[in-house]
């Protein structure tokens, strides 16, 4: 797969609770949208949409990690979740 072509990410969640499915896939947005806003191309001028959008998810997300935070306060990875939660990037 070359740079230019588009990946495709899957986020798998298996689990009879709605609220443990719910917390799963924002910790798995959490972190997505970190690295894009990471791996994003700097700008000479201000903030584009998609950096002010990015900031926006992760602040809400933030005052929200207690529902998807581990019991340290620290964000879930959702590599922890073991079979649970499996974001795939192809």
């Amino acid at each position: 797969m070359s740079h230019d072509d588009p990946k495709e990410y899957n986020l798998s969640v298996s689990t009879n609770d709605v609220r443990a499915a719910i917390a799963q896939t924002a910790g798995a947005l959490y972190e997505l949208v970190e690295e894009a806003l990471q791996t994003h191309e700097d700008h000479e001028a201000e903030e584009c949409e998609f950096e002010l959008f990015a900031r926006d998810i992760l602040a809400v997300l933030s005052r929200h990690a207690d529902q998807f935070a581990d019991n340290d306060g620290s964000l879930r990875d959702s590599s922890d979740e073991g079979d649970l939660v499996e974001l795939d990037e192809e």
